[in-house]
């Protein structure tokens, strides 16, 4: 007896997961779980899986909020603030993390299911260096935003702090041409 703690034992189950065809340009992904929930057959283990995969989903949500809208460096002092501030990044994260996860499994796939009209002019009209095409694919968008955020291509693909940067400075972009949209003519045409 060192002293320390006495640990119960528990029931730990493995789950290997494999792939079997794997694109010729990356190497075949594999990963052993170790779970102490039930696996007592194939429909478990790919439960099992599907809970990990989410995990890294959660995760990069949290580092868009804390790397991205760098949550924990703003000087807010009550809670109230605080979780003012959070409503906002959450929000922002997420429509970042969804535009990234995207651009990573289907690149190619239209921007117009993922962005308002609006929003996408607004990349457009803002960052012409990247000649985003009226009907832009998602990486044309991402990396637009990415670009206006201080985004260098020749670093790799874009991170969280560039994307943020973009994003928010799109997002209170959209949100004056909203509102000019909505006062009313002083020049009494119409």
């Amino acid at each position: 007896d060192a002293g320390g703690p006495d640990i119960a034992p528990f029931a730990t189950q493995v789950v290997e997961v494999y792939e079997v065809d794997p694109p010729s340009e990356r190497k075949a992904t594999s990963w052993i779980l170790y779970t102490s929930e039930p696996i007592e057959d194939e429909g478990d283990a790919w439960d099992a899986v599907d809970r990990y995969r989410a995990r890294w989903v959660i995760e990069e949500f949290f580092k868009g909020i804390k790397t991205g809208v760098a949550y924990e460096s703003r000087q807010l002092t009550t809670a109230h603030a605080l979780l003012n501030f959070l409503a906002v990044a959450a929000v922002l994260a997420a429509e970042l993390l969804s535009l990234r996860s995207v651009d990573r499994v289907y690149p190619d796939q239209q921007a117009s299911l993922w962005l308002a009209p609006d929003q996408i002019e607004i990349v457009r009209r803002l960052v012409p260096e990247m000649k985003v095409p009226k009907r832009p694919t998602v990486r044309q968008v991402l990396y637009a935003i990415a670009r206006y955020g201080g985004h260098i291509p020749q670093n790799g693909p874009p991170g969280w702090i560039v994307l943020y940067r973009g994003w928010i400075k799109i997002h209170h972009a959209v949100e004056v041409a909203r509102a000019l949209r909505l006062m009313p003519d002083d020049t009494g045409s119409t």
